[in-house]
């Protein structure tokens, strides 16, 4: 059977779906996963086929620098 997988280009995403991945190709199984070049490696180190979708979400959002880049009593994240 084939399973394809579309993820979000992000680590909170990607990640969790990996042991999924390796299960899947262990029993005999065929996976293809859509998502950013970033995991290219950790997603064909699973065992699926690889295919590039995307960015990476971190990228598309920079870090929070400190309260006073943001205005006053904004929380930082950074």
């Amino acid at each position: 059977m084939h399973f394809p997988f579309i993820c979000l280009p992000a680590a909170g995403h990607v990640n969790p779906t990996l042991p999924v991945v390796a299960e899947l190709v262990r029993r005999g199984h065929r996976v293809t996963y859509a998502t950013s070049a970033k995991y290219a490696g950790a997603v064909e180190s699973a065992g699926a086929v690889f295919f590039a979708s995307g960015e990476d979400l971190a990228s598309q959002f920079p870090r929070a620098g400190s309260p006073a880049d943001h205005g006053a009593g904004a929380a930082s994240y950074g």
